[in-house]
C-alpha cells in the first residue's frame, strides 16, 4: 500500500477537474473567489485532467505489480479513455 496516497491524489484531482469541466457552480465560484479563475479555460482543464488519469493509471499500475490483479487497472484505463473522449472530443453543446 505505498501508493495508496498517489491513487487518492489522481482520484481527487481528477473529481475536481472534471467537476470544473462540466461547470459545476460552487467549486468555479470557490475557484474565482481565491483567484484561481484561469483554471476554468478548457485548455487547462484538458491536460490537467489527462494528468490526474495518467497519476491513477501509474498508481494502478504500482498495484497491480504487487497484487497481479488487472480488472482495476483495466477498467480504469478503459473509463479514462471514455471519460476523456466524451468531455472533449465528442462535447456536444446544449441547445437553450
Amino acid at each position: 500500500m505505498k501508493n495508496l496516497h498517489l491513487e487518492k491524489a489522481s482520484l481527487a484531482g481528477s473529481i475536481l477537474t472534471l467537476l470544473c469541466c462540466l461547470g459545476f457552480g460552487p467549486l468555479l465560484a470557490v475557484l474565482g473567489a481565491i483567484g484561481a479563475g484561469f483554471l476554468i479555460n478548457d485548455r487547462i482543464l484538458a491536460p490537467l485532467l489527462a494528468v490526474f488519469l495518467a497519476l491513477g493509471a501509474g498508481g494502478l499500475y504500482l498495484s497491480f505489480r504487487e497484487h497481479h490483479r488487472w480488472p482495476p487497472l483495466l477498467l480504469h484505463l478503459g473509463s479514462a479513455v471514455i471519460l476523456f473522449v466524451f468531455t472533449f472530443v465528442l462535447y456536444i453543446s446544449v441547445i437553450v
